[in-house]
């Protein structure tokens, strides 16, 4: 063992110095062996091994202390009293608690998941943000960018894989696409209908139109007119008809008299 000058300085109580860079300067050697911390006669904490394991905390009668990691002479990591972890935040309110001006956790996985929720009771991961047009959740993927399966019962009729909640507003969307949308099974609706472009003002206008169950792509226009006293009507349609429109059929009936 190298030697070991003990010098008693004038502004630490000990000083301990070792001759030789790089050696053990304190060795604290024996079957569960520790330091322990005590502030005005009250045990406060320890560093402590036991089998090798080693245990750095605050004592059972220390009901308020917590273990902090500094870097810079700043506080970075906070362990409080009641088992809290804080990191970016000296009073965590969760058991695990980040807070940053930037990513908050960033989880990179060459294998398997990259970041992991799993809930008995509610939810696994909860996403949320209170800044507009930004997102509770992300996902980005060269093939899917979210995935969501159900595990429950066959028999519960209420399972979901993917839910969508504008919560009950007007303006607002449950679900939003950009591009080709593909449903593989039974579509269940309540309305339906469909909005394009004008094609005689792209721009600045759109049709609204309703869903016509057919095997065919056509466009369904009806009305009712009234016929003069030689039995003549004409009918003006819209600017755009004709531009949607080809391969007319004419379905005529006599409303109220015979043909």
């Amino acid at each position: 063992m190298p030697p070991v000058v003990l010098i008693k300085a004038q502004d630490v109580p000990l000083l301990v110095q070792n001759s030789s860079p790089g050696n053990e300067a304190i060795r604290i050697q024996g079957t569960s062996m520790g330091l322990t911390f005590y502030d005005v006669g009250l045990y406060d904490g320890y560093l402590f091994n036991h089998g090798g394991n080693i245990r750095l905390g605050t004592s059972q009668s220390n009901l308020t202390g917590r273990l902090s990691f500094h870097t810079q002479a700043l506080e970075r990591m906070t362990i409080k009293y009641d088992g809290f972890v804080g990191i970016g935040t000296i009073s965590p309110s969760y058991q695990l608690d980040v807070q940053s001006s930037g990513i908050a956790i960033y989880g990179r996985s060459t294998a398997d998941a990259g970041l992991y929720g799993y809930s008995e009771a509610v939810t696994g991961i909860y996403g949320y943000s209170n800044a507009l047009s930004s997102n509770g959740i992300l996902g980005q993927s060269a093939f899917i960018g979210v995935q969501g399966i159900t595990n429950a019962p066959g028999m519960d009729v209420n399972r979901q894989a993917v839910r969508g909640d504008n919560h009950g507003s007007n303006t607002g969307y449950a679900s939003y696409f950009f591009g080709n949308a593909q449903v593989t099974g039974t579509l269940s609706k309540g309305t339906g209908s469909f909005k394009i472009d004008h094609p005689m003002d792209p721009e600045n206008k759109y049709l609204y139109h309703s869903f016509v169950e057919s095997p065919d792509m056509k466009n369904l226009h009806d009305g009712i007119v009234t016929t003069d006293a030689s039995g003549d009507a004409e009918m003006t349609l819209p600017d755009w008809f004709m531009a949607l429109s080809r391969d007319f059929r004419y379905q005529l009936t006599v409303i109220n008299q015979f043909a």
